[in-house]
């Protein structure tokens, strides 16, 4: 039996809305670094914070908002931007790092078990221009140097050993970014830093920005009276209350919610979108009487059910709910 979660039918999400959302108090604003408030870049270490944006968080924080940057950089890359922006919180290695200020959350050891894998992509033929980069429950591998004829070999060699490493580790689960495929710990996401933030901060409304698959585990943690602003092609639109085309207009919208929260008239800098909300935690349930085993010795079940119903469980932030026949004492 399959069962979609119950939802409710927004009105039209129009400026006013829009308005009463920025002037709330207290506000976070949960925002994206790379494609979302900057641009992409040849290496990390051109993807850097500008003036521009440097002078607009800071506004955002003098006008009563909470700005929460939040990426999936390494946290020494994130360490470093601290002091840019005073009055920040950060939250690295997709929601694993977390610095309010004052406090640093982070986990207790890296996941050892990534050394093998890290290990099998530095036998692979690496092409000039490809970047490992390694986090403490991630590892990541970058072809955005890489000349274009020499991608095709180097993608198809790491999904295959993305692929056979994660048949021995189910707890990690395979992500495709922007040139770029990541191995990750499915426990490490940026849903956590929403439950962090309302921690933080009671009552707190939120508007979130991001880019990617990996923004919409942070997206599928909101609250309807929240917002989601999906930036770019990548994200699942259908599930945004706006969207944008690329860091220019999400600086747009900052700027515009500083204005709003100083009092100021001015029109939205994007069209609002109409549609069904209602963000629950696990928008399709699967139930059935019996789940596969996992009694072949195999680390993981790969049957042919198996196969057809988890992409569209991953997709959805669906969860199977069965018995498998198995008992403990």
């Amino acid at each position: 039996m399959f069962v979609r979660s119950t939802t409710s039918v927004c009105s039209v999400s129009g400026t006013s809305r829009w308005r009463t959302l920025a002037c709330t108090t207290p506000l976070a604003v949960l925002v994206d670094l790379d494609g979302t408030l900057i641009g992409f870049a040849e290496s990390p270490e051109q993807a850097v914070l500008d003036t521009e944006a440097i002078d607009l968080l800071v506004s955002l924080g003098n006008a009563g908002v909470q700005v929460v940057v939040v990426s999936g950089r390494p946290s020494a890359a994130i360490d470093a931007m601290r002091d840019l922006v005073p009055g920040a919180w950060w939250v690295a290695e997709h929601g694993s790092w977390r610095w309010n200020g004052e406090t640093c959350a982070r986990p207790a050891t890296a996941s050892a078990v990534l050394d093998d894998l890290a290990a099998t992509l530095q036998r692979l033929p690496a092409p000039p221009g490809t970047l490992v980069e390694r986090k403490s429950q991630s590892l990541c591998l970058h072809w955005r140097r890489v000349h274009a004829a020499d991608r095709a070999p180097l993608i198809e060699a790491t999904e295959v050993a993305f692929d056979e490493w994660l048949e021995e580790h189910p707890s990690f689960e395979r992500l495709l970014g922007v040139e770029m495929l990541e191995v990750r710990e499915r426990s490490a996401h940026k849903g956590l830093a929403v439950e962090w933030v309302r921690q933080q901060i009671k009552d707190v409304k939120l508007i979130a920005l991001g880019d990617d698959v990996t923004d919409e585990d942070m997206f599928a943690e909101l609250d309807d009276g929240d917002a989601v602003v999906a930036v770019g092609y990548r994200c699942k639109q259908h599930r945004a209350d706006a969207v944008m085309d690329g860091p220019h207009e999400v600086r747009a919208f900052l700027r515009w919610i500083v204005g709003a929260r100083a009092g100021r008239d001015e029109s939205l800098p994007f069209t609002p979108m109409t549609q069904v909300t209602g963000r629950g935690r696990h928008p399709l349930v699967v139930i059935s009487n019996r789940t596969p085993t996992n009694d072949n010795g195999r680390a993981r079940e790969v049957g042919g059910l198996v196969s057809a119903l988890e992409p569209a469980l991953r997709g959805e932030r669906g969860v199977w709910l069965g018995w498998s026949g198995q008992e403990r004492s």
